[in-house]
């Protein structure tokens, strides 16, 4: 249910700020939850600062919202950024309408859990905005600021 899932965010919340006492922030980032609720995942500057250290900083940072909106010129841009040879666009039209690739998880999570409750909206929206603050600013990118 919606209250159920509120219950929830409230105490990973509660639990990924406890970690930060006593644990640095990647130490936080990278720990498992054990329920459903993976609140870390979402923490997109903390795993970006791994990449970074690993692979150095040529990111393409893309957007779900920019890939639903516009899937054939994201996808031709990540062709672009990592050097692979540009598809055939009609193929890669008709291959993207044919397929599963639009995000309907969404659809299917309001009809079985309902919508979220806008307290849950505003605490998530609070939870990650310093990190999202941190994202645009590493990427210089306001795009970010979700």
């Amino acid at each position: 249910t919606p209250e159920g899932f509120h219950s929830e965010v409230v105490a990973e919340v509660t639990k990924f700020n406890k970690c930060l006492e006593i644990r640095s922030f990647k130490q936080c980032c990278h720990a498992r939850p054990i329920n459903r609720i993976q609140l870390s995942v979402g923490i997109y500057i903390c795993y970006v600062n791994d990449w970074a250290s690993v692979f150095g900083e040529n990111f393409l940072a893309v957007t779900l919202e920019e890939y639903h909106s516009e899937p054939v010129e994201t996808l031709l841009n990540i062709y672009k950024h990592i050097g692979l040879k540009e598809p055939n666009v009609d193929a890669l039209n008709e291959f993207l309408q044919n397929s599963e690739t639009c995000n309907t998880m969404d659809i299917v999570k309001k009809e079985q859990f309902g919508e979220m409750l806008e307290k849950t909206r505003k605490l998530l929206d609070e939870f990650y905005k310093p990190y999202n603050t941190e994202l645009a600013d590493y990427f210089g990118e306001s795009k970010f600021l979700f």
